[in-house]
C-alpha cells in the first residue's frame, strides 16, 4: 500500500522560536498555501484544530526539521498528524542544489520541507513517539548523560587548577568527582592547611571514606608532612583556592544530581516491560541497560533487521563509490547518544560474554592505527538485538 494514500495534505513547517512558516498542500486540490502562525500553545492548538475541521480529522503530513522540542511535544499527542522529522542538512542540500545563488528565505524553506518528503516517500520515514513509559526513559537516560558530560569538564578543570598550585592533591584527594576528594579540598584547599593538621586527623579522614591499609596510610601521611609546596606565590595560591572551592561546590551539587537520575531512571525502568530482556545483556549493568531500551525504545516495527539498527544509529560505515575509487568512513548523520551508548556497550559486553571477548581479540588484531576496536566491534561481530520481543523471546542477529 502506498504510503500516501490515507494523507489528504502535506504541510512543512519552518519553526522559530517566535513564529513558524507555514506551506499547507492539498492532495485532493493540488493547491499550495503559505501563512505564519504564533509560537506560543494557544497558537498551535488552534491550528491543529482548523487542520482537524478542514481535512475532517484524516492524516495529515507535518514535515519540520526537528525530532525533540517544544513543537514536537505540542504535535505528538494529535491522532490525526504524521509527524516527518528531517535532518536539517538534506533541507540544506537541497536548497543549495535548487538555489545555488545561496538565497533562503523561512516560506521558501517550509514549501521545500513539504516536497522534499511527499515527492520521495519512500526515503523518509513518519516518527511514532512511543509509550510513556520509555520516552521517561529516553529523556532521563540522555539528561543523566549530559550531566556526566558536565561533570568530566569540571573535573577537567578542577585537575588544572589543582596542576597550577597544589598538585599532590591529584593523588591524595582521590577520584575528583568523588565524595572524598571534595571533602578533601573543602578541608584542606592548600598543602599548608593540610600539614597544619594532625596526623591523626588525617588519618580519621581516610578511615571515613575507605578502610586503606595500615602501612598505606602511614606512608601517605609521611608523604604529606615531607612535601614542599609548588609555590608559596599568594596571588597564584589564593586565586587557585577561590577557583578549587569553586569548581568543588559544583562538582558536589552535580554528583548529587546524578544520584538523583539515578534512582528516577532505576524506579522507571523497573516499571518496563521489557526490562528483563535488557537486564539479560551482558554488561549492560544498571546505566547502560535503561539507555539500551531507550535506543531500541518499544515499537518492534521501527527496525526489520539488525542493519538498520546499525544504519541509523551510525554504528554502521558509510561506503562511497567514484570510479574507480572506494572509501569508507564513519557515519557523521546519526543520533550521537544512540551511537554512544551502543558503542559504551560493545567496550563492557566482551568483559562478560566469550564471543565479544574473542570478536574483540580479532578486531584488536585487525584493527589500523585510525580505528579504534570499540568502533570496529559492533561492525564486525556485535551482537545486535534487532527483534528484542518481536515474537515474544529475543532474537539475536550477528552482524558481519
Amino acid at each position: 500500500m502506498n504510503k500516501q494514500e490515507n494523507i489528504v495534505a502535506w504541510v512543512g513547517l519552518d519553526w522559530a522560536d517566535e513564529g513558524h512558516q507555514i506551506c499547507e498542500y492539498d492532495v485532493q486540490t493540488g493547491t499550495k498555501q503559505h501563512y505564519a502562525i504564533v509560537h506560543s500553545a494557544e497558537s498551535l492548538q488552534e491550528w491543529v484544530n482548523q487542520l482537524r475541521i478542514r481535512y475532517g480529522g484524516k492524516h495529515v503530513a507535518v514535515v519540520l526539521e526537528q525530532a525533540r522540542g517544544g513543537l514536537i511535544h505540542a504535535l505528538m499527542s494529535t491522532d490525526f498528524i504524521k509527524i516527518y522529522p528531517v535532518n536539517p542538512q538534506s533541507l540544506a542540500k537541497l536548497r543549495k542544489a535548487l538555489y545555488p545563488s545561496g538565497a533562503k528565505s523561512d516560506p521558501a524553506d517550509a514549501e521545500l520541507l513539504e516536497e522534499m518528503v511527499r515527492q520521495n516517500p519512500g526515503h523518509f520515514r513518519s516518527w511514532i513517539p512511543g509509550d510513556e513509559v520509555t520516552r521517561r526513559l529516553q529523556l532521563l537516560t540522555e539528561g543523566r548523560r549530559k550531566f556526566v558530560e558536565d561533570m568530566t569538564a569540571l573535573t577537567n578543570q578542577l585537575t588544572s587548577a589543582l596542576k597550577t598550585y597544589y598538585p599532590h592533591a591529584l593523588d591524595w584527594a582521590g577520584e575528583l568527582h568523588s565524595e572524598q576528594a571534595c571533602a578533601f579540598l573543602e578541608k584542606w584547599p592548600t598543602l599548608t592547611d593540610l600539614q597544619k593538621s594532625r596526623a591523626f586527623r588525617v588519618r580519621e579522614f581516610y578511615v571515613k571514606y575507605g578502610r586503606p591499609r595500615h602501612e598505606v596510610l602511614n606512608e601517605r601521611v609521611k608523604q604529606i608532612q615531607g612535601a614542599r609546596a609548588l609555590t608559596e606565590d599568594p596571588a597564584v595560591v589564593i586565586a587557585g583556592v577561590m577557583m578549587v572551592r569553586t569548581l568543588v561546590a559544583q562538582i558536589a551539587s552535580l554528583r548529587i544530581a546524578i544520584a538523583k537520575y539515578d534512582q528516577e531512571i532505576e524506579r522507571i525502568f523497573h516499571q518496563h516491560p521489557d526490562r528483563a530482556v535488557f537486564n539479560s545483556f551482558p554488561g549492560a549493568g544498571k546505566v547502560l541497560a535503561p539507555r539500551l531500551l531507550a535506543a531500541f525504545g518499544a515499537d518492534r516495527d521501527r527496525f526489520q533487521s539488525a542493519l538498520e539498527v546499525q544504519q541509523f544509529s551510525g554504528v554502521a560505515p558509510v561506503t562511497e563509490r567514484s570510479g574507480k575509487a572506494i572509501w569508507v568512513h564513519r557515519r557523521l548523520a546519526c543520533p550521537k547518544f544512540m551511537l554512544q551508548t551502543f558503542h559504551e556497550f560493545a567496550n563492557q559486553a566482551w568483559k562478560f560474554c566469550a564471543w565479544s571477548k574473542l570478536s574483540t581479540g580479532s578486531s584488536v588484531r585487525e584493527a589500523t592505527t585510525t580505528t579504534r576496536p570499540c568502533e570496529r566491534l559492533p561492525t564486525n561481530g556485535f551482537v545486535l538485538c534487532s527483534g528484542a520481543g518481536r515474537i515474544g523471546h529475543l532474537t539475536m542477529t550477528a552482524s558481519t
